[in-house]
């Protein structure tokens, strides 16, 4: 991995697999025969899009210290960023909190964006969609809703499942939860899946068995401590014979 540097005592790293997100804009434009400063603007755009999903991360990450939750790490690569958090406190509200305060950031900007945007649209500077910054302006608002919108899907371990998790373990317990969390979040993979092979969206495939296969392991480390919960009282047993 690539190390970005450290902020606000955060490690960010872009993976090594980054490198094809820039071949496939670059084959992308090449195949529409755009021109070196279109293949640049494009390249460009992504560089935005990816900056924003940083934030994003960030947005988890300052939510999670407010509840005593540290962040190793945030890695960027071709299907999102991750923040790796150090523990994760098993509290409804917690997780509801730092799930929604990602999405939160990207619809906040999409709000800073669009005021200004209107702004400078009254004030004349611009009237025509062919102006450079009223297009930055509109994809930068574009982008932020996209990825509002994008990471509130129920599909766990996104955003929107997390939220789901945080609503449902309200009324059940924390196990149960996580397991109806889990099966909605790969039913809607499972869609996404499909939907992408259809178009098809390379990038939807990857997000939908990323989505598949972290459900998976969250099923198994239920399995593995509800085992361990299991024994634990035949050890007390033993242990006082």
């Amino acid at each position: 991995m690539l190390p970005l540097g450290r902020y606000l005592g955060i490690r960010v790293y872009l993976h090594w697999t980054f490198v094809f997100a820039v071949a496939w804009v670059g084959y992308l434009g090449w195949q529409a025969g755009f021109d070196t400063a279109q293949m640049l603007g494009m390249q460009g755009l992504l560089f935005v899009i990816f900056s924003f999903v940083l934030l994003h991360e960030f947005g988890h990450a300052l939510a999670a210290k407010w509840f005593q939750v540290e962040t190793r790490e945030i890695v960027l690569s071709p299907i999102g960023g991750i923040a790796f958090l150090v523990g994760m406190p098993r509290s409804p509200w917690a997780e509801f909190v730092i799930a929604l305060a990602g999405p939160l950031v990207n619809l906040t900007f999409a709000g800073i964006f669009w005021g200004l945007d209107c702004g400078l649209g009254r004030a004349g500077l611009w009237g025509e969609e062919s102006n450079f910054l009223g297009y930055l302006l509109q994809s930068v608002i574009q982008v932020n809703l996209i990825l509002f919108a994008f990471n509130l899907i129920p599909a766990f371990p996104m955003d929107g499942g997390r939220i789901l998790r945080a609503a449902l373990a309200a009324l059940f317990d924390f196990r149960r939860a996580t397991w109806c969390a889990v099966r909605i979040g790969q039913g809607a993979a499972l869609a996404g899946i499909a939907y992408g092979l259809v178009r098809p969206q390379w990038q939807l495939i990857l997000i939908g068995v990323f989505v598949l296969i972290i459900g998976n392991s969250e099923l198994q480390r239920l399995a593995s401590e509800k085992e361990e919960a299991d024994l634990e009282p035949a050890r007390e047993e033993c242990h006082e014979n």
